[in-house]
């Protein structure tokens, strides 16, 4: 047993830890690493990673006790009773990392990709029976399981709905501010995933849902082929065919310069957004990839002027406006 003994950085590699009592261990700063390690029947500590580690088919043997779910072969700690107090322990990335149940879950090698999903589900569901309110750590949780390793769970998707609509409705004006960014592949799917339920707010948080698709589509701390192609639909076939933005889709100077109203996504200086503005100055800009990434991000030399004003749907004179 490793009750009440501290784990930090100790190195297990190639270890064999069948039925291994870790539940009480502990670390602060440094993961022990597990490469080549094997944890048959082991109660593993809570929080810690397992990157390289060696997982078996769980057999038959039952739990050691009552609150624990299966990892692959292994055992991993749950709290007996879900309640604040346990959330915040458990399950609050930004306090207490080293508790994080969802970094041992996700730290399973690609290998293990259908167990990692089935673990998250067993998770999933211990707090669906306590009947939790997991609001307090809803933005870990998204973060972690809005990734496309857990895209394929219906119970985790669908568990995930009003846990971001009640976070993306009370937080979607600051998304919308300038200079906000996500920095997450969970969170940027379930942003664009909010917007396909919540069509209304692609144009009364424009900015938001703007960035939203940007980011989906190009940024590479948080993009993927399926999300930039789900980013893609939603932008292409939900927001250009709404009547506030249509209209401008047909200019000669829009993404493929054809009339169709299609963007042209093989290149990043076509005129592929639309972007919107209040509905008092009832303005609309007309801009390429490459520039609006500039203008999200501007520097001394971000150029102003390569894009298209219309006000009242009228195409304005570079010297009809100022920035």
């Amino acid at each position: 047993s490793l009750y009440e003994t501290s784990i930090d950085g100790v190195n297990f590699t190639d270890a064999n830890l069948e039925r291994a009592q870790m539940g009480g261990a502990s670390f602060d700063e440094s993961y022990p690493v597990v490469t080549g390690a094997r944890f048959k029947n082991a109660v593993l500590c809570p929080g810690m990673s397992l990157k390289g580690a060696v997982l078996g088919t769980a057999d038959n043997s039952p739990p050691p006790n009552t609150s624990l779910i299966r990892l692959a072969d292994a055992w991993l700690p749950v709290p007996e009773e879900w309640d604040r107090e346990a959330l915040e322990l458990f399950l609050d990335k930004a306090n207490r990392p080293e508790l994080f149940l969802l970094n041992t879950i996700d730290s399973m090698g690609d290998q293990y990709a259908g167990e990692k999903v089935r673990t998250a589900e067993r998770l999933v569901r211990t707090l669906q029976f306590s009947g939790v309110d997991v609001s307090c750590v809803g933005l870990y949780l998204m973060e972690t399981l809005g990734k496309p390793d857990y895209h394929t769970s219906p119970l985790i998707q669908e568990w995930l709905v009003p846990l971001s609509d009640a976070f993306y409705s009370s937080n979607i004006d600051v998304v919308n501010s300038p200079g906000y960014r996500f920095g997450s592949t969970g969170l940027t799917y379930l942003m664009a995933e909010y917007f396909v339920r919540h069509p209304e707010k692609m144009q009364s948080h424009n900015g938001a849902f703007i960035k939203t698709m940007l980011q989906g589509m190009y940024d590479q701390e948080v993009s993927f082929p399926d999300l930039s192609l789900i980013c893609q639909e939603i932008y292409t076939d939900c927001y250009l065919t709404t009547d506030a933005v249509a209209l401008y889709t047909r200019q000669d100077d829009f993404g493929k310069m054809d009339g169709s109203g299609e963007p042209d996504w093989e290149s990043k200086d076509a005129f592929n957004w639309v972007l919107l503005s209040s509905p008092e100055e009832n303005s609309v800009m007309m801009v390429s990839d490459n520039s609006l990434s500039k203008m999200l991000e501007p520097d001394f030399y971000t150029h102003w002027r390569s894009f298209f004003l219309y006000r009242d749907g009228e195409l304005q004179e570079a010297s009809g406006y100022q920035l």
